[in-house]
């Protein structure tokens, strides 16, 4: 059992490790990813590890039109910048602060995505 939950927990860490790098991927990215680097990991093995972090609060999951559904780290607070006609997706600091509550809401995190013509498209 030990042995499992050390497998289970190695898949995890490289998962987020390819976050911290890449920082967003999808499931298939990500298990390409793996297999690159001569990691034996399997599709169920992969999805499962991603809803064990998903669980633990440790990533977050969007549908950002063509990309399909990404995970990046939760951690890692950040606005994005879509393109309208590629689809390309950049990561950009805050443009605002987030606030503590909004309408009784307490706010533990946000997802804000400015979508327009990137500069190749424009």
């Amino acid at each position: 059992m030990k042995t499992v939950n050390n497998q289970k927990r190695n898949l995890e860490d490289k998962i987020m490790a390819l976050l911290k790098l890449e920082h967003l991927l999808s499931a298939k990215e990500i298990l390409e990813k793996l297999q690159g680097l001569d990691q034996n990991y399997n599709k169920t093995s992969v999805y499962r590890a991603l809803e064990r972090l998903l669980a633990k609060g440790i990533l977050c999951q969007h549908h950002l039109g063509e990309a399909g559904l990404t995970y990046e780290l939760r951690s890692d607070n950040h606005e994005h910048l879509q393109c309208e006609v590629c689809g390309k997706i950049k990561a950009i600091p805050h443009t605002f602060s987030q606030p503590a509550s909004i309408e009784g809401f307490k706010i533990s995190h946000h997802h804000l995505t400015y979508l327009g013509i990137c500069p190749d498209c424009q």
